[in-house]
């Protein structure tokens, strides 16, 4: 049987409130002193919005009241200038944006995309949300990494080879998913574990000592 699709919508949602955190942590300066359970809590409005929100308003409007939700969350747990804190969540969305059509778009022009076949479900949405978040998930690992450092270079060979090849394994398994899994229904939870494995690997990308700790020159 397919997934339960509210489920798959439900983590969709949480993968993103992650990365938006992930995203304020990168480019903000965070208040240390707010306990992480406040953190969590933060997060309940976001995910009942989002999630529920459709059932019962307007998705644009829904998709405002969330950027809402980013504010209030980039306010009140973080310390730069108050246009920052603003603009933080719009930023984000269009980041999220960008990223989801630079998925769609090859897809759809590789005749790849499969979301509209309706041959498996949940499947489907799965391996197009995993696409998705980890090409995000890749580009806050670089901007983490590189973000107010020396002009010096730092080593990207290892983390672009892993996020390259990340990134080709989940586009395989969303093809064979495409073309072979309707007949076999274990090809399909096969390529979606792979797929859930490569995606949780990606926070631990191999860095080269150089990005792991070097101190900055004098």
């Amino acid at each position: 049987m397919p997934f339960p699709f509210d489920l798959i919508e439900l983590a969709a949602c949480t993968v993103n409130l992650i990365l938006y955190l992930c995203s304020l942590n990168i480019f903000l300066s965070s208040k240390r002193e707010r306990p992480a359970v406040l953190y969590c809590l933060s997060g309940i409005p976001f995910l009942a919005l989002t999630w529920l929100g459709d059932y019962l308003l307007p998705n644009l409007l829904v998709s405002l009241l969330g950027i809402i939700c980013m504010g209030l969350i980039s306010l009140y747990f973080y310390d730069d200038s108050l246009i920052k804190r603003l603009l933080a969540p719009l930023l984000y969305n269009i980041f999220d944006i960008i990223t989801t059509m630079l998925i769609y778009y090859p897809l759809n022009y590789f005749q790849l995309d499969i979301l509209q076949k309706g041959s498996l479900g949940n499947f489907d949405r799965i391996l197009y949300l995993l696409l998705i978040y980890i090409l995000q998930c890749g580009l806050l690992h670089f901007a983490a990494k590189f973000t107010f450092r020396d002009s010096e270079m730092y080593d990207w060979k290892v983390p672009l080879l892993f996020f390259t090849s990340d990134f080709i394994i989940v586009l395989l398994c969303h093809v064979i998913l495409g073309y072979l899994t309707p007949d076999d229904r274990m090809i399909g939870l096969l390529c979606t574990i792979i797929c859930t494995v490569m995606f949780f690997c990606n926070p631990f990308c191999p860095l080269s000592d150089r990005q792991t700790g070097a101190a900055k020159p004098e």
